[in-house]
Parts: structure tokens; C-alpha cells; sequence
């Protein structure tokens, strides 16, 4: 992985005083859902952080500088974040392979167990 985004993940691990678990970050091309792009760069990862809403994870991972400029998504589906170093800020959501507002996303994250 790049190492400005890991340390970024640190930044921010030590901002919210948790523990980040990083569910993917680099992917080679042999992953079964590798596509060109921030994952094959090593510039993107998928985390979530202990004991944080998914709500409570977007808006501290938008606060941070290099992810504020970047692509942050929202999966409720598996309660995690996708965030990346690209140029340009994106933002969006996915629930069950489609996209949906992020608004939408935090109200069915919000009935998950």
C-alpha cells in the first residue's frame, strides 16, 4: 500500500482512538475483483473502525485532509468505507450493487443489527 495513505490511516487512527481494520487495500491482478485503478496503485483501502456508526466513520474520513480531496464510499451492505487518494472529491454510496444516495445509505444502516 502507498505509504501516504497508510499514514494517513494512522492520522486518523489517532484522531478517533480506535482501532482501524482494513477489510482490502492493495490488489493484484490476480484478486478475483481487481480492476485498474487506486487498489492496483495501492492508493485505496476498505475499513471500518471500532465501535463507529457508518455515519460517524464518513464524517471523520471526510474531515481528513488527503481523503477530503479524494473518492470516499459508503457500503452498508458490509459496514465499511472505501476511501482513495484520487484527484478530485466523489462521493457515493452502494446497497445491494446499486447506487444510492449517501442519505440512504446511513438510514439502512441505521436498521442493521
Amino acid at each position: 500500500m502507498d505509504s501516504v495513505l497508510l499514514r494517513e490511516l494512522d492520522a486518523l487512527r489517532e484522531y478517533v482512538s480506535r482501532p482501524i481494520i482494513i477489510h482490502s487495500g492493495y490488489r493484484c491482478s490476480k484478486h478475483p475483483n481487481w480492476t485498474q485503478g487506486s487498489y492496483h496503485d495501492g492508493r485505496a483501502v476498505d475499513f471500518h473502525i471500532e465501535t463507529f456508526t457508518l455515519p460517524e466513520m464518513y464524517f471523520v474520513t471526510e474531515r481528513r485532509g488527503l481523503f477530503r480531496n479524494g473518492g470516499i464510499g459508503v457500503y452498508p451492505d458490509g459496514n465499511f468505507i472505501h476511501a482513495d487518494m484520487r484527484v478530485g472529491c466523489a462521493r457515493w454510496a452502494r446497497i445491494g450493487g446499486k447506487y444510492v444516495d449517501i442519505a440512504a445509505a446511513f438510514q439502512v444502516a441505521s436498521k442493521l443489527p
